[in-house]
């Protein structure tokens, strides 16, 4: 810009106030200027306070620029103005003060107004997307836990089974040292029990896995009590054997039947067996007695171990909790056990055998009507 077109912008009557500025003192200005603040030849810095000075020092090294700063024009209450700065020659700067007016704090409140809702919008967008993000990550993490809950089940059910396949399985490999025919074809059906049992357990496992709710189906129907547990002492008497320790059945029952899935069922005693047999020495035996009441049928297996101390009796039944003694449980025997028998409507406890060991009792609802053993 042309000194001579400065001088006749300056002259001109622009109702817009004008200023040139050097080194911050005003050197020229236009009538409007002057009619706001007085004569050229002062400093432009009294006319702003401490911080729009500082705005107005930053817009004149960048400029062009432009800045919104409290000013004292013809009086000594700070007014809100607005500064264009064009950068002149030899250190010049060209600055146009344009009046913030009712109207543009209008148009400023009602953007900070829709700048403020857009926020809030924003604000609570994110909330609900956080919990979104919170629910998946409680999602994940229990179905990481459901797998885990299954993979432990599946590997503490299979593994008693699996006990009675190799040791069966030991009787037919000796098979020729002095081992009866009847003995061949028990550890036969042994091997095959136990495999149907374990392809069962399997099974549904895996359905409460698919399950949504990683829920438990009972396949539940009229079910020898005696059948099941005659079956299951099968199954665990090899076990019991290498271990020199005896199983007795007194069974006190005439052929009383529960509603109930005989594979859950066979597994809840063979649970109760697993942990008898652990906790058993050798020459001891391991009682189950089967008796019955007016309104339920009662399943007790009783070892002569070193029993369970009162304030663990309640906790013993919880998952992964483990009774002092012998090593190799995973602790989960007891837990699953009283998962099944209250999903059949009964309830199991512990109590102290005499003279010595645990007593489990498990009280199961009958049912009416009677039925044949289960082949």
């Amino acid at each position: 810009m042309t000194r001579k077109l400065l001088e006749q912008l300056l002259d001109s009557h622009v109702s817009i106030p004008m200023l040139v500025v050097r080194d911050g003192v005003i050197v020229s200005q236009n009538a409007a200027a002057q009619a706001l603040h007085g004569e050229a030849g002062r400093p432009i810095g009294p006319l702003l306070d401490a911080r729009s000075r500082d705005k107005l020092a930053h817009a004149i090294a960048t400029a062009p620029a432009s800045c919104e700063v409290q000013a004292r024009l013809g009086g000594d209450d700070l007014v809100t103005v607005r500064i264009a700065v064009v950068a002149l020659e030899a250190g010049e700067h060209l600055l146009l003060v344009a009046s913030v007016g009712a109207e543009y704090s209008e148009r400023m409140a009602t953007q900070l107004l829709a700048a403020n809702d857009q926020l809030a919008n924003l604000t609570r967008e994110l909330s609900r997307r956080s919990a979104e993000l919170d629910a998946a990550r409680s999602r994940f993490e229990s179905l990481a836990d459901l797998r885990e809950h299954f993979i432990s089940m599946l590997a503490h059910d299979v593994r008693g089974a699996l006990q009675g396949i190799v040791l069966s399985a030991q009787v037919l490999e000796d098979s020729n040292v002095n081992v009866s025919p009847e003995q061949l074809r028990s550890a036969a059906g042994r091997i095959r029990r136990s495999g149907a049992r374990i392809a069962s357990l399997t099974d549904k496992v895996l359905d409460a896995a698919r399950s949504e709710a990683g829920a438990i189906v009972l396949d539940a129907h009229p079910t020898s009590l005696r059948g099941v547990t005659a079956e299951t002492v099968d199954t665990y008497a090899p076990i019991a054997a290498r271990a020199e320790v005896g199983i007795e059945v007194v069974d006190r029952l005439d052929n009383e039947i529960v509603t109930a899935d005989p594979v859950r069922l066979g597994q809840v005693i063979g649970n109760l067996l697993e942990n008898a047999l652990r906790y058993s020495r050798a020459g001891d035996v391991v009682t189950v007695e089967l008796t019955d009441a007016p309104e339920y049928l009662r399943i007790v297996v009783r070892d002569q171990g070193p029993g369970i101390a009162a304030d663990l009796r309640q906790r013993v039944f919880e998952r992964f909790v483990r009774g002092a003694g012998r090593p190799g449980s995973l602790g989960l025997g007891l837990y699953v056990a009283r998962q099944l028998v209250e999903l059949h409507g009964g309830h199991i406890h512990v109590e102290d055998a005499v003279p010595r060991g645990a007593k489990f009792v498990i009280e199961l609802p009958r049912s009416r009507g009677r039925t044949e053993p289960l082949a």
